[in-house]
């Protein structure tokens, strides 16, 4: 049942509301979150190695992942990879000013945190969601860093806007 709380669950209801009502300030939330979803997750591997493994064996949960192990790497890359594509289906986006595009940055940075700290009772560290049937925990010096990924990633649409549109 934790599962059912993990953002990138969030980000993947941010592209649907974005594909049903076409807003473009809706739509850079939403890849906003989708960028920030998957930096921090393809960074923790590199953080903490004992991060993926533990998330497979909870992946185990999963109908398809009791059959093969790598099912997990097919199911990482359908609910935080393909969903990028449907940007490229939905140019409108682009249109979106430099000004609203850091706005749309702001609020779904705002919103992430928020669900972080509502989540994890303050602590900003999301095992009980992500890893909840293992005893790991990570170090607060690595939910520091995956956070400022995080952030990293919500910012980067706006920025490399910039970076293009002055190139």
């Amino acid at each position: 049942m934790q599962h059912l709380f993990s953002y990138t669950r969030f980000s993947l209801l941010y592209l649907l509301i974005y594909i049903i009502t076409q807003n473009n300030f809706m739509g850079a939330v939403s890849l906003n979150t989708t960028i920030a979803v998957i930096l921090s997750f393809e960074s923790s591997h590199i953080i903490d190695s004992n991060i993926i493994p533990i998330i497979i064996n909870e992946c185990n949960d999963l109908p398809l992942c009791r059959y093969s192990p790598r099912f997990f790497y097919i199911y990482d890359f359908i609910i935080h990879v393909v969903p990028l594509y449907t940007y490229l289906i939905f140019p409108n986006l682009f249109n979106l000013s430099i000004p609203l595009r850091f706005w749309s940055s702001l609020v779904s940075a705002s919103v992430h945190i928020l669900w972080g700290y509502i989540i994890s009772n303050g602590s900003m560290q999301l095992e009980s969601i992500y890893m909840p049937s293992s005893k790991y925990k990570l170090s607060c010096l690595s939910w520091k860093k995956l956070w400022v990924i995080t952030i990293i990633g919500h910012f980067s649409f706006p920025l490399c806007s910039l970076l293009y549109f002055y190139n």
